[in-house]
């Protein structure tokens, strides 16, 4: 008798689409959790940062300290979004800290996970940019590390669905 490997719920939803089976996911209450829809490999996340709304006198960057350190153990890195900060505004705070401080390809930004309406993006900053008057809140960004094949074959799957 072999024993097998428990499948990711990503590898069931790939061969479920495969063979034309239609799947939903229903997710516990946490981000954490919710960003299984994303595809990526969930022991694959470093630390969680957040990027607060900036004020006039305080535009804390530690966001990126996290970032890199992620990036230097191959690591994803979820990014928490302040309460009331629009996506165009804190996709132009990203870049402001970064400076060229860390490599930022393409980035995931996750739209109300969970919901009837849930919207994934996987693109470059600058197409993000493009398309961040229509990203509602809640949402979250996700700097990707090196992907396995599978977590980029279902991000290219559910690239903004």
């Amino acid at each position: 008798m072999a024993l097998l490997s428990q499948p990711k719920h990503s590898d069931l939803i790939l061969r479920a689409k495969e063979q034309g089976v239609e799947t939903k996911i229903f997710h516990n209450s946490s981000i954490f959790v919710a960003i299984a829809s994303t595809g990526l490999q969930l022991y694959k996340f470093g630390k969680t940062a957040s990027i607060p709304a900036w004020k006039q006198n305080y535009t804390p960057t530690s966001f990126i300290d996290i970032i890199a350190e992620n990036q230097s153990i191959n690591a994803h890195t979820l990014l928490l979004i302040d309460i009331g900060l629009s996506c165009n505004d804190a996709l132009n705070e990203l870049e402001e800290a970064n400076k060229d401080k860390t490599k930022i390809d393409k980035m995931i930004v996750c739209s109300m996970l969970g919901t009837d309406k849930e919207k994934i993006y996987y693109e470059s900053m600058h197409e993000l940019k493009k398309k961040a008057e229509k990203i509602q809140a809640p949402f979250c960004f996700i700097i990707p590390s090196d992907l396995h094949f599978k977590e980029e074959e279902y991000l290219n799957m559910t690239k903004e669905r």
